[in-house]
């Protein structure tokens, strides 16, 4: 994949960025990257990866939210990365996380066959099958990986919650920072971009300013975006919930993000 702007971010981006909006409001090329059930410690693999390749890439947004910079021993939607396992940069990120089940997925014969799912290879079928189909003039993604979510929360906000202090790591913001270094010599700006969260939510949170003041410190000069205090946080009407922006949400969220964006950047 290479295109003039890439995304990358957990589910939170993945339903965040309305891809073909954002194409046309900047007049680049841009695809949606971000992968739902992964966070920073997991995706920092494809960014490395990407970045090794890639001619046309420009820009880099990131899109993260309050879990992305906690450290985890569990891999998540590991089925999406264990056929490339022997991609150094994919194999030392899973190592990180679960060193024991990714020596075994990579060196025990047949061991993979335990933890595949029915769903990776009717995936696989899918896949195989538009590859045949693609010089027929069948687009693979229209949507250049935006999946949009066509429903609204109904919930009751007002309940009492349980507060809660977020966690991070000093070793991931390191990480990220020299990811952002290899991607600067490669001439590419790093934008960072803390996602919409629903009020409700936020209140959970006893030290959620602090994590957006550490996500801030990651972005190229001028170049973070803190949407958590958007009008778009005040109503259920644009999420599915409470951290999850609907399709309604995401298309005005993108339109406010290109128009922000295209003030920071000469297109």
């Amino acid at each position: 994949m290479d295109t003039d702007l890439i995304i990358f971010g957990s589910s939170v981006a993945e339903v965040g960025f309305n891809t073909p909006v954002l194409d046309q409001e900047l007049s680049l090329s841009t695809f949606n990257g971000a992968l739902d059930g992964t966070r920073f410690q997991q995706y920092k693999c494809l960014v490395k990866e990407i970045n090794t390749y890639s001619e046309n890439i420009k820009y880099v947004v990131f899109g993260v939210t309050y879990f992305d910079f906690m450290k985890t021993t569990q891999l998540t939607e590991p089925i999406r990365f264990y056929p490339h396992l022997r991609n150094e940069n994919v194999f030392k990120a899973l190592y990180e996380i679960d060193s024991n089940l990714t020596l075994k997925m990579k060196y025990v014969p047949f061991y993979g066959y335990t933890q595949y799912t029915h769903v990776y290879y009717q995936n696989a079928a899918k896949g195989f099958l538009n590859y045949l189909t693609q010089n027929a003039g069948i687009t693979i993604d229209s949507l250049k990986g935006f999946v949009p979510h066509d429903t609204k929360w109904n919930v009751d906000t007002t309940k009492a919650i349980d507060f809660a202090e977020i966690t991070h790591s000093h070793e991931l913001l390191e990480d990220f920072r020299l990811i952002k270094e290899e991607l600067n010599k490669n001439g590419r700006k790093v934008i960072v971009v803390f996602m919409p969260m629903h009020i409700s939510g936020q209140r959970r949170f006893t030290n959620l300013d602090d994590i957006i003041q550490k996500a801030s410190s990651l972005a190229d000069s001028g170049l973070f975006f803190d949407y958590s205090k958007s009008t778009i946080c005040d109503s259920t009407e644009f999420f599915y919930n409470q951290n999850h922006l609907n399709k309604r949400g995401a298309t005005i969220f993108t339109k406010r993000f290109a128009k922000e964006i295209k003030s920071k950047i000469e297109i």
